[in-house]
């Protein structure tokens, strides 16, 4: 629960204690992947100019909330960041440069684009 138990206390309502109670990792996660998945969302919103103001403050927000709720350290969160930033290169600069990787991801465009049910 972390730090979110304050909040508990605070409202004398075991929200968060009843989410975490049965959580087997009680440890943070290392690299922070609250701080990776938000990055990568944002990094193709701005790319596909899609509200990307809302999208850097929820991720700033994130980050923050990590730390601020004890559930990451600081150096969680940049290992986090680093982690996406290393793979959103990986994947934009390395793999689609092949052309079966770029021929998967146009079909699956096309499929979950233009899939009528």
């Amino acid at each position: 629960m972390a730090g979110l138990i304050r909040f508990d206390e605070m409202v004398g309502i075991p929200v968060f204690q009843s989410i975490y109670v049965g959580n087997s990792n009680v440890f943070a996660a290392v690299p922070s992947l609250h701080a990776a998945y938000m990055l990568i969302t944002t990094i193709y919103a701005a790319r596909y100019k899609v509200t990307r103001v809302i999208f850097a403050i929820v991720t700033a927000g994130i980050w923050w909330t990590a730390v601020y709720s004890c559930h990451h350290y600081i150096i969680d969160v940049i290992l986090g960041i680093a982690t996406a930033v290393v793979g959103y290169l990986l994947f934009e600069k390395v793999l689609m440069r092949t052309k079966k990787m770029r021929a998967l991801t146009d079909s699956y465009a096309a499929y979950i684009l233009y899939k009528r049910v």
